[in-house]
């Protein structure tokens, strides 16, 4: 039954702000949905306050049970609205660690004013203006937002970024005797990992929940090509690819260390047969439990190799095993001690690092300057440009590794870690750049003993050990890596209850 010309009554307290469109209703019928139009008009002048009444139906002089409650509140400002964008996933390029990201707060309103200020909030800390641009690493990140209008009246909001690259894989020998091999790897929590044997087409996809996985694979004989990728919400990473060559027989033998344990960076020399003299085929590994680092390579010959050990500082003595390899065969492995370290100046943890590389880059720096003032006239380009090379990537890499060792946020581990840069290689660069800087000066001073050919044949024997150095920061990096994903995962991403977000090495 429809009932005929039904009137839309408002409230006296809401009749100057409040009409209806229409205000009779012709016809109205029980389940059928009739529209209705609302308007609200509030006077020039009006204070602010509530008004509260209700918008009833009216049949003649009777007002039927239905009734709609309406609450007007004038206000003389509205705060804006705070707008930080959508959720981004950004897939770093292959072979870069860090993302150029736009932050966009740009669609935030203010309905009755002007936005005056846009406050953005997180790590790293962004500028505050509508559209800053952040360089993040792989990780999770969280950014707020607040703008405020010209009555500081503000509203807030909030985006999360995540930086895909690839996964991180635990390092891996090149060699092995086994038919099997683990894998251990980090990537970002709740990521998709996918690994593939080429070799032997096995494949396994890991759904991970705090970025940790494992895989344990067979190997075919001879060289094994492992790939890695990670995804995230559709966004997949780049490859990561590593190689491991299986070789079940045994042409190199080990037969004794000496010394049998040592610090971090001291020289050892291992004897044995099968090796050969040519040091860029040669390869030593110390493991320990799930640490595999790889010792440079000083010297080469049949039956001994001379070796640095590894640059990994541990607070209490490590028991390790030892092994040779030249790409495609495995050496049995004998036991070997890396004692422990500890920090030269605990009241100030972390201070070794930046002084040695502060002091070492000033010197490297000096030589260069001075160099060029004075012998480059006299040199080819070819020596020249070899002689500034290898200094620029010695200073790079030292500042490289001081820059990693400083992403510890332990005081202890930070403290150990310092007692590296007093280890044998690092103090052996210390003398070389000494003895460089005091030829310099000589030089500089007009000696007819120091000439600028003289300098540059010292500096070329200083620095024949720069592949050395270089190699041990790499093994050094990778180790310092590995324990970083078993001892501290969260502060790779920046997540809660993490301490910080630090990129992959």
């Amino acid at each position: 039954m429809a009932l005929k010309r039904v009137r839309l009554d408002v409230s006296p307290t809401l009749k100057r702000f409040l009409k209806t469109d229409p205000v009779i209703i012709e016809s109205v019928s029980r389940g059928v949905e009739t529209p209705i139009g609302i308007s609200v008009n509030v006077p020039a002048g009006e204070k602010p306050g509530t008004h509260s009444g209700v918008i009833s139906l009216k049949r003649g002089r009777k007002t039927l049970l239905k009734r709609l409650p309406v609450k007007l509140q004038i206000v003389d400002n509205f705060a804006p609205t705070a707008d930080a964008g959508l959720d981004q996933v950004i897939v770093l390029p292959e072979g870069q660690t860090t993302a150029q990201v736009r932050l966009d707060g740009s669609r935030s309103i203010d309905p009755d004013g002007t936005i005056v200020s846009y406050i953005w909030t997180g790590t790293p800390d962004p500028e505050d203006m509508a559209t800053p641009t952040v360089t993040l690493p792989q990780g999770i990140f969280e950014f707020n937002l607040e703008v405020r209008d010209q009555l500081e009246a503000s509203s807030r909001d909030k985006v999360s970024v995540t930086v895909l690259g690839p996964p991180f894989i635990g390092q891996l020998p090149d060699v092995t005797s086994e038919s099997s091999l683990q894998i251990r790897g980090l990537t970002l929590p709740g990521a998709l990992v996918k690994l593939t044997n080429l070799a032997t087409g096995q494949s396994q996809e890991i759904s991970t929940e705090n970025g940790l996985f494992q895989w344990d694979l067979t190997l075919a004989q001879g060289t094994n090509e492992i790939t890695a990728t990670a995804s995230v919400g559709g966004a997949q990473s780049a490859q990561v690819r590593h190689r491991v060559f299986f070789n079940p027989s045994r042409t190199i033998r080990l037969d004794q260390i000496t010394p049998n344990q040592s610090k971090p960076g001291a020289t050892i020399v291992l004897s044995g047969s099968g090796f050969s003299p040519n040091g860029s085929s040669m390869s030593v590994y110390f493991e320990g439990g799930d640490l595999l680092a790889k010792g440079a390579l000083l010297e080469a010959a049949e039956t001994t190799l001379k070796v640095m050990a590894p640059l990994i500082p541990f607070a209490q003595d490590q028991a390790m095993r030892v092994y040779v390899t030249d790409g495609e065969n495995l050496s049995n492995s004998l036991e070997f001690v890396l004692l422990a370290t500890s920090d030269p100046t605990p009241q100030d943890p972390g201070s070794e690092g930046t002084r040695f590389v502060e002091l070492a880059n000033n010197l490297l720096e000096l030589a260069l300057g001075k160099l060029e003032q004075l012998a480059k006239p006299g040199v080819s380009d070819e020596t020249w440009s070899l002689i500034e090379e290898n200094i620029l990537r010695l200073m790079d890499a030292l500042e490289d590794f001081r820059l990693r060792v400083q992403r510890f946020h332990d005081a202890g581990q930070l403290g150990t870690l310092d007692s590296i840069y007093s280890s044998e290689p690092f103090q052996d660069l210390l003398a070389h750049l000494e003895t460089i800087a005091e030829l310099l000066s000589h030089s500089s001073d007009g000696e007819a003993s120091c000439n600028a050919a003289s300098v540059i044949e010292e500096l070329k024997q200083a620095f024949r050990p720069i592949h050395v150095l270089e190699d041990a920061i790499d093994a050094a990096i990778a180790a310092i890596a590995g324990l970083l994903a078993a001892d501290a995962i969260c502060c790779f991403f920046g997540v809660a209850p993490c301490c910080a977000a630090i990129p992959f090495f």
